[in-house]
């Protein structure tokens, strides 16, 4: 169902809340945590709301929606209690949940992101995407064959899934010669597990064009029309695969795609005349183009009006930086562009005189002596199909140092202290020597930020239970210095603490527990865990900037990034086990072991092994993994430290391992224990 629907903006968090939120829930959570699989559909227009059916696990009672930023806001619709399955230990059903998705007019296209609350707590992330304006329709059974394609008009978007192994949805459309046709999947950008592929044959069964991925995963194909006539498009999947859960995405027509902005970096609050690349945009060279004042944010969308609606969106880096745009750099050592230091080049391995071959480009600095740079080759962010490779030299043309992917990305970067100061080439290349006028790059040179630390963690369930406690191990990474961290988490909702803790020294991870009170309001909030530190006697905070979390999907357990403006923790229900121990502190001299009881409270009926754990031991020190039988509800554990353990005081936890299933492990956690190492007594008389 869709509707022209108009909003003000929202909140850039915003809580969408259903008649049911303040009910009391049920007592007795599930063991599976609330989980999204798949959107149908999964993507909007703007201006319209969309009925959107959400399946995955746990989804019973959600009762909240986070969304990540305006433009998009969720309303669940009330469910039959009478016709939903009956829950039982593991399985809540697995009911459906309907939602309504309200795009507003003035939303950028791209994904947004959102999560669900229900009473066993927070989703992982759910992504949905604002596309095209352009009148939708669904893809109708049968239409596996080419003689059974369903015929559509153009422009069109088509919703649809191939619902099971070797399924293809085939469509036949009616092409204009002189015209650019294009056929766009959204399946795999909203965690669609489709792999596409695109193949078009004319009115023979001949196939005349195809496209499997398109700088990733998804299809697009773009097929300049020689000769009117009746085609045939086929979409499937490029692997042979096929379930309910592969769901796309279809956008049909002589569509404007913007396959790259140049220059893709900008200085901030700077206008900049854009060339626009890409197929079916207006003519016309440049366009004036103004950024948003907002110094909170590092890249804007950009999307181009055309005829034929609003292009795809592409981003546009915001540069505090000197940003340098030269007609035509240095293809050479000795003709090589000056960098100002600090500065951002931008560049494009693209031939000014549309000849075939290779582009290598060079750029020359100044180093100061004993400073430490940073130099970055920049095309993932841009958006660019573009792999770049980086080389340095020193001023004789000696190489110094090379770089092609770093970070998990194919950018480019090189950090390096200068012994001397002079002058140094840099050349910038792609590394498969592919060019073109959407192959654009960034050149960052500046120095390297002051010494410091981040903070990165990963989380199961990313939930605490009423009563109960959870852990989350910070992982500490330090640049150039190595002193304490405390860890701490603000801004905390009423009812829930968390514990103190001070990573010494040398150590890279440090454990952090949460608690909620017996009678802590239900809800999601925002996580901010927070490290302080004393460098070159400064006091320097940073914020928790990368989180994992942990999604199970056919068994297996998978793990992604979450956006730091997305990483919520959520109080509900008390959790269906609760470990807790018979001390609160403890000693252990070095060479020497202590032991102590574990204690299981089994709140449901799981008569299940339970796994106990002991996190956060310091170097040097070790617990023996215990498994707690079924009829059990205590168990002894014992904590050795060896002749060379680290002393100190140190926050531990026992984990009690709930694994009710091959496909679920999930971490209920003791409150949290001081365990303080000490040397060992000397002998009498030495």
């Amino acid at each position: 169902m869709n509707s022209r629907f108009h909003t003000a903006h929202s909140a850039v968090l915003l809580l969408c809340l259903t008649a049911w939120l303040c009910a009391a829930p049920k007592a007795g959570a599930q063991l599976h945590p609330a989980e999204i699989r798949t959107l149908y559909p999964l993507c909007a227009a703007p201006g319209t709301t969309t009925r959107v059916t959400i399946s995955g696990m746990s989804l019973r009672d959600v009762r909240q929606v986070l969304v990540d930023r305006p433009g998009l806001s969720i309303k669940i619709l009330p469910s039959d209690a009478s016709k939903l399955p009956a829950p039982a230990l593991d399985s809540d059903g697995n009911p459906d949940v309907v939602a309504e998705f309200t795009v507003t007019k003035e939303a950028m296209p791209g994904v947004y992101t959102f999560r669900l609350v229900s009473p066993t707590g927070l989703s992982n992330l759910g992504k949905f995407v604002v596309g095209r304006e352009l009148p939708p329709l669904e893809a109708k059974e049968p239409n596996d064959r080419p003689e059974q394609a369903q015929t559509v008009p153009l422009p069109i978007a088509i919703d649809g899934r191939l619902h099971e192994i070797g399924d293809q949805d085939n469509f036949a459309v009616t092409l204009e010669a002189g015209k650019t046709f294009v056929a766009e999947v959204t399946a795999a950008a909203a965690d669609s597990p489709l792999d596409s592929r695109l193949v078009l044959r004319d009115a023979n069964g001949r196939e005349i064009a195809s496209n499997d991925n398109f700088g990733g995963p998804d299809a697009l194909l773009v097929f300049p029309v020689p000769k009117s006539g009746h085609y045939v498009l086929t979409l499937s999947s490029s692997v042979g695969s096929g379930d309910p859960n592969q769901v796309y995405h279809l956008s049909l027509g002589y569509l404007p795609i913007l396959t790259a902005v140049y220059p893709a970096s900008v200085e901030r609050s700077k206008p900049t005349a854009l060339q626009p690349v890409g197929i079916n945009l207006p003519e016309g060279k440049s366009l004036e183009w103004q950024p948003k004042a907002d110094a909170a944010v590092s890249s804007q969308p950009f999307c181009l009006p055309t005829p034929m609606g609003p292009s795809n969106p592409k981003p546009l880096l915001l540069s505090d930086l000197p940003t340098l745009t030269p007609n035509e750099p240095g293809h050479d050592r000795l003709h090589a562009t000056p960098v100002p230091v600090p500065g951002s080049v931008n560049g494009r391995f693209y031939r000014a005189d549309g000849k075939p071959g290779s582009v290598t480009d060079f750029y020359k600095f100044h180093a100061e002596a004993k400073k430490r740079y940073v130099i970055e080759a920049q095309c993932a962010a841009l958006g660019s199909r573009a792999d770049p490779v980086l080389t340095l030299f020193d001023d004789t043309g000696k190489q110094l140092e090379e770089n092609d992917d770093s970070n998990g990305t194919p950018d480019s970067r090189i950090e390096r202290t200068f012994d001397q100061a002079g002058d140094f080439t840099l050349r910038v290349k792609e590394v498969k020597g592919f060019t073109g006028p959407d192959y654009v790059y960034r050149l960052v040179v500046q120095e390297a930020p002051p010494p410091g630390f981040t903070l990165a963690t990963e989380t199961r369930a990313r939930v605490v239970g009423r009563g109960d406690s959870v852990p989350f191990e910070i992982e500490v990474t330090r640049d150039r210095w190595d002193g304490p961290v405390t860890l701490s988490v603000a801004d905390l909702p009423q009812g829930v603490t968390a514990s103190a803790c001070r990573v010494p020294e040398g150590v890279g991870r440090g454990l952090l527990v949460l608690t909620a009170a017996k009678d802590a309001p239900l809800g999601a909030f925002p996580l901010h865990i927070v490290g302080t530190a004393q460098i070159s006697g400064q006091t320097v905070q940073r914020t928790l900037d990368r989180a994992s979390d942990w999604v199970w999907k056919g068994g297996d357990r998978t793990t992604s990034g979450v956006p730091a403006n997305m990483i919520q923790c959520a109080v509900v229900n008390p959790f269906e086990i609760a470990p807790s121990t018979d001390a609160n502190a403890l000693t252990v001299q070095r060479g020497q072991s202590v032991k102590f009881t574990v204690r299981v409270e089994r709140r449901m009926a799981y008569a299940k092994p339970i796994t106990l754990r002991v996190m956060g031991l310091p170097d040097g020190v070790t617990a023996e993994e215990a498994t707690l039988p079924p009829d059990k509800q205590e168990m002894e554990l014992e904590i050795k430290a060896n002749a060379e353990a680290r002393l100190g005081a140190f926050p531990i936890a026992v984990t009690a391992l709930a694994a009710p299933s091959e496909s679920v492990q999930l971490d209920r956690v003791t409150p949290p224990l001081t365990l303080t190492v000490a040397e060992a007594p000397k002998p009498a008389g030495k």
